[in-house]
């Protein structure tokens, strides 16, 4: 059984009952929003883990609601749309997730379709992690190299000595490599020189 939380916004009630008794039964927890800042409120507070956006909402556009709803990282999006434009393929091309729901609404496609959706955004999540984690080391080992050539210029030490001085500051200080190379540019570099 699910236990994953599906924020439906739809402004039609009849629309977003249906939605969430079929996922209801499948096992979703669901919550309801009917306008756009309502689904903003919503989304903020809960984080769910999906957010199905009728294309028709009132109060904003559905593209800048999703828009926002990803870019905030509140959720993943997945549209729902009784008519499948060009310009809506336009739009849920910029989308995390490239899937989307047609209205009438048949229960087994859409189970697979919210499947889908979640292990993709599950990856997509997953992959953003690892390039930030990635992007965090590369910029340590940039200070770590800039402060070794500090260090090689101003004290004359051999790449191998000032790795050593630094790795020792950092252990004598109780911080990271990359902070004890933070701390030593800024005493050696020329606009706050005080060695």
């Amino acid at each position: 059984m699910h236990r994953e939380k599906i924020l439906v916004a739809d402004s039609s009630e009849v629309s977003r009952k249906k939605v969430c008794d079929m996922l209801n039964r499948q096992g979703y927890w669901t919550f309801q929003a009917t306008d756009g800042a309502h689904t903003l409120r919503v989304a903020r507070k809960l984080k769910p883990d999906l957010v199905i956006i009728d294309a028709g909402i009132w109060g904003m556009s559905a593209a800048e609601l999703g828009r926002i709803i990803e870019t905030d990282n509140l959720s993943t999006v997945l549209y729902l749309a009784s008519q499948v434009t060009p310009e809506f393929l336009d739009m849920i091309q910029k989308r995390h997730v490239y899937a989307y729901l047609t209205k009438p609404l048949q229960s087994r496609q859409m189970g697979q379709i919210l499947d889908f959706a979640m292990v993709n955004a599950r990856k997509i999540a997953s992959l953003t992690d690892k390039v930030t984690r990635l992007e965090r080391s590369l910029e340590g080992r940039k200070t770590v190299d800039r402060a070794k050539g500090l260090l090689m210029d101003q004290k004359q030490l051999t790449e191998q000595e000032a790795y050593a001085y630094l790795r020792r500051k950092a252990m004598d200080n109780g911080i990271t490599l990359e902070q004890a190379a933070e701390a030593i540019m800024q005493q050696l570099q020329p606009s706050g020189n005080s060695a």
